[in-house]
């Protein structure tokens, strides 16, 4: 994080890169763009955060130059070089740089709705208390996905990483019931990391991701402690389709990634078996 003075009104975007399907991230960055332009910035960056190995940085650099004929409302700009240096440490990379006034976090494999900006940005203008707007999210198939949670507990991240069949009890009381009108407040609660549109200074002032989070739980972490100093909303009109899976799809290693961040997590904010 770079502390550059703010920019009243600017946005920027962080998205994590590796090994991304660049097809979606296409996706995620012609919508986004279509989203930076119903919410008419005084000026919109958008940092594509390179973690993936030297052999694949030469596919974002091509996929990047293609995008040159496009009239993006915003400036692209890659971050490389760093390695894989995590989600969170990644994320913290672009976080402040540049200075402007709301920051988002942005999985490369979501896909805005045109006036989620506009939306999300209204909310953190009306409540100077508001630090993060979290977004209505629906899967590919259409189906919600519950993606604000309570805090866990040992049992229901097993069933999670495993894809366990049995506990559904377990699973329904881990997500945060919504409210019936516009905004569900969800401070003190976990959201996820794949749509979090912050006023910029809330998120520095916590000094934004924390770096012992390699992959799982730093979006967890970050809305714990930015739940001690600002409010964190859930937004129906704040709408993103997001093509992520659990790591229970993604194979052992990122089960184990889980595991180690679930232990982590637990030993900073408490542990609750069930």
């Amino acid at each position: 994080m770079s502390g550059a003075p703010q920019q009243a009104d600017a946005l920027s975007v962080g998205i994590v890169v590796y090994k991304s399907d660049l097809a979606l991230l296409g996706v995620c960055l012609r919508t986004l763009a279509v989203a930076v332009r119903a919410l008419a910035p005084s000026s919109a960056t958008v940092y594509l955060v390179d973690n993936g190995p030297e052999d694949w940085s030469p596919s974002l650099a091509s996929f990047v130059a293609s995008l040159a004929h496009e009239d993006l409302p915003y400036r692209l700009e890659v971050l490389s070089g760093h390695g894989n240096v995590g989600y969170g440490r990644g994320n913290n990379l672009a976080i402040g740089r540049g200075g402007a006034q709301w920051h988002l976090v942005l999985n490369p494999d979501a896909e805005l709705e045109p006036d989620a900006l506009r939306n999300g940005v209204a909310w953190l203008r009306r409540d100077p208390s508001v630090g993060m707007v979290a977004a209505w999210t629906a899967g590919a198939d259409g189906q919600a996905q519950h993606l604000c949670k309570t805090y866990p507990s040992v049992a229901v991240l097993a069933l999670r990483a495993f894809g366990l069949p049995f506990g559904r009890r377990l699973r329904e009381a881990y997500d945060v019931p919504p409210d019936p009108g516009p905004v569900t407040d969800v401070t003190g609660r976990l959201v996820s990391g794949s749509f979090m549109l912050c006023r910029a200074s809330a998120l520095e002032a916590i000094g934004g991701f924390d770096p012992a989070y390699f992959l799982y739980f730093e979006d967890f972490d970050l809305s714990l402690r930015m739940g001690r100093t600002a409010r964190l909303l859930w937004a129906r009109d704040v709408r993103i389709v997001h093509h992520g899976g659990s790591a229970a799809r993604k194979g052992w290693l990122h089960r184990r990634l889980f595991v180690r961040a679930a232990a982590l997590f637990f030993s900073r904010h408490g542990w609750r078996l069930w």
